[in-house]
């Protein structure tokens, strides 16, 4: 139990830890903790307005290709990146949605991790949490610059003039209880246990960061006092206003704040290092109770929800179905953390392979990322089993990735070139010939959905104007993929089958 007991410290701290996700921006981002000093709150570029989205180029029913597509993206990197269990969805700008998983559930025989499962999200229920708040904005049941005595009591070392907003950008100043030691050896003693946030505020918050206003600093205690005030304001229990005011009206089922409310679907088993080997084991079957972490996390982290939700969720939220226009504005005027860290209203802005993705990550054992882009128009979601999995980010970029390159797939075509260069058969199977090539050197090559070349040949200019045969490799998956010419001064693309 010792053994354990310090497992729960170590892995627990980085609840506390700002934007776990951006591990994979750069260096001056990934830890991303307190900043002090003087800070703007700025708007949203203009380009990532409302409306600002691709046109939908689907059916009302997922592509089935693109769901093949996605899934086989989905296995490939958690086979490449060595995950226990991913589930991934993406809501796309159709209103449809696609879901798939990956991965094994449990020890048992067969026990798969699939779709109709519930995973914990960590701080992504912050964004449930703060859109809440905004609703009850809407109806002038509070103010985002009403102070904290208006609506709670005193509580040590809580400033009683810090203002909602406060909270909801953390630039509070206010410690995060999840920082203090004292309330892990707690957790750690009681874990069957149901705490109170009352409790967790007044026994585990310690001295503030810094002034109100002076600096950013991403605090858990931040958001219990605002699950506190959603109680005050609302009338209701926390859980059953968001229930009533975001869920319930955005039809959206599985979401579930544990362990006030009871999952209507399985929770997905989760996975840590148990023995200290290194390797991931199943938690759930030693039998550990999770009470204690989760209602220590409350309205900080404790949601737990299918991919489909989140994606389904947050592409709601970001396409302005949500809340009212100029609300989201307010959500979305950020504090810039670091060049490509901006944190709003529970909502954050980040630069992930030259694309800017709102959303928010979380940590709670259970890994979650849930992200909308703009240009694209869809929402994705990537919840993860495997505690001890360091490589959400790239799993994340890869299906991006996937999905870009499909759309890629799916409109391209020979260009002007269309009635000089021939390309047959398609769909092929283990040949492609080329006739009415340009008498010059020239690359073709295969693309396939995630971007990578497949398979590359490089043709002399003496082959040139004649039909050029090529013989593919037989392990070459079937699938789409895009045939690109490189003639050295222009590049002719097509969509090519493979049966």
């Amino acid at each position: 139990m010792k053994r354990m007991a310090m497992l729960f410290a170590l892995s627990l701290f980085s609840l506390g830890a700002a934007a776990q996700f951006l591990e994979t921006g750069p260096p001056e981002s990934r830890q991303a903790r307190q900043v002090a000093g003087s800070f703007t709150i700025s708007p949203p570029p203009p380009e990532e307005a409302i409306g600002s989205e691709r046109p939908p180029v689907y059916s009302e029913r997922v592509n089935p290709t693109l769901a093949a597509t996605l899934q086989r993206a989905l296995d490939s990197l958690l086979e490449l990146h060595g995950a226990t269990g991913l589930s991934a969805a993406m809501a796309l700008p159709d209103g449809s949605v696609w879901e798939g998983a990956a991965g094994i559930n449990s020890t048992a025989p067969n026990d798969s991790l699939h779709p109709g499962m519930v995973l914990g999200i960590g701080s992504v229920s912050k964004n449930l949490t703060a859109a809440t708040v905004l609703r009850l904005y809407e109806e002038g049941l509070l103010g985002l610059d009403d102070s904290l005595w208006q609506w709670l009591p005193l509580y040590p070392n809580i400033d009683s003039n810090i203002t909602i907003r406060s909270l909801l950008n953390h630039t509070s100043g206010i410690a995060s209880y999840t920082d203090n030691a004292a309330f892990w050896g707690y957790v750690n003693a009681n874990l069957g246990q149901n705490l109170e946030p009352a409790f967790i505020l007044e026994n585990y918050v310690g001295q503030p960061a810094f002034a109100p206003g002076e600096g950013w600093s991403y605090s858990n205690t931040n958001y219990l006092l605002l699950g506190l005030i959603i109680e005050a304001a609302g009338g209701s229990a926390f859980h059953e206003a968001v229930r009533s005011r975001l869920l319930a009206p955005n039809e959206l089922e599985s979401p579930a704040l544990f362990p006030q409310e009871s999952p209507a679907l399985p929770l997905a088993h989760l996975w840590l290092d148990i023995t200290g080997d290194g390797n991931a084991e199943d938690f759930t079957a030693a039998g550990l109770p999770l009470n204690a972490i989760f209602s220590g996390a409350w309205s900080a982290g404790a949601y737990l929800s299918t991919a489909a939700d989140m994606s389904r969720w947050i592409r709601s939220l970001m396409a302005g179905q949500v809340l009212q226009p100029s609300t989201l504005a307010e959500m979305q005027a950020t504090v810039q953390v670091s060049p490509n860290f901006h944190y709003g209203l529970g909502l954050y802005r980040t630069n992930l392979a030259g694309k800017a993705w709102w959303g928010h990550d979380g940590y709670i054992f259970y890994q979650a990322l849930v992200l909308y882009q703009p240009g694209l128009g869809v929402g994705l979601a990537l919840l993860g089993n495997d505690g001890e999995f360091e490589q959400m980010g790239p799993v994340f970029l890869g299906l991006a990735a996937a999905y870009e390159n499909y759309l890629e797939l799916a409109t391209a075509t020979i260009g002007r070139d269309r009635q000089e260069v021939e390309v047959f058969p398609n769909p092929f199977s283990d040949a492609i010939s080329i006739s009415g090539l340009p008498a010059q050197p020239l690359e073709v090559s295969l693309i396939n959905t995630q971007g990578l070349t497949a398979a590359r040949e490089r043709i002399a200019a003496s082959d040139a104007q004649e039909v050029f045969h090529w013989a593919l490799p037989a392990s070459l998956p079937r699938g789409f993929y895009l045939l690109r010419l490189n003639t050295g001064g222009k590049n002719i693309a097509l969509k090519m089958v493979k049966h």
